[in-house]
């Protein structure tokens, strides 16, 4: 845990490579955009970026687990089903190989900075 709380993440998101590896995945990458100025469910994620169902699922679960979006609320579709929304927690993040370490810095809305190692 990072700061002593859950709140951004579990203990594999300390390893800059990890968290670099969310990030830049083309998945990942499309879910962060889309989610970054209104909450979404994962349906709707899944459509609008043409990511497979049960990738999206596994993409959002990933980046929850990591702090890098986070639940929201719960909303009713049409059919009566109630589902989550999501909506990106991260504001910057900041990822480089550098003298042969990789550093990270990501910094989420809430102003919580984080400097990997």
């Amino acid at each position: 845990m990072w700061g002593g709380d859950n709140l951004h993440g579990g203990l594999e998101v300390r390893d800059p490579i990890y968290a670099s590896r969310i990030l830049v995945d083309p998945y990942s990458a499309r879910i962060l955009v889309s989610v970054s100025k209104k909450a979404k469910s994962v349906q709707q994620i899944s459509e609008e970026c043409s990511i497979p169902i049960a990738v999206c699922y596994r993409r959002v679960r990933e980046l929850e687990k990591a702090g890098y979006i986070k639940c929201v609320g719960r909303a009713l579709t049409r059919e009566g089903k109630r589902v989550s929304l999501y909506k990106t927690h991260l504001c910057k993040a900041d990822i480089k190989f550098e003298n042969g370490v990789w550093r990270a810095v990501i910094i989420f809305e809430d102003g919580a900075m984080f400097r990997l190692p």
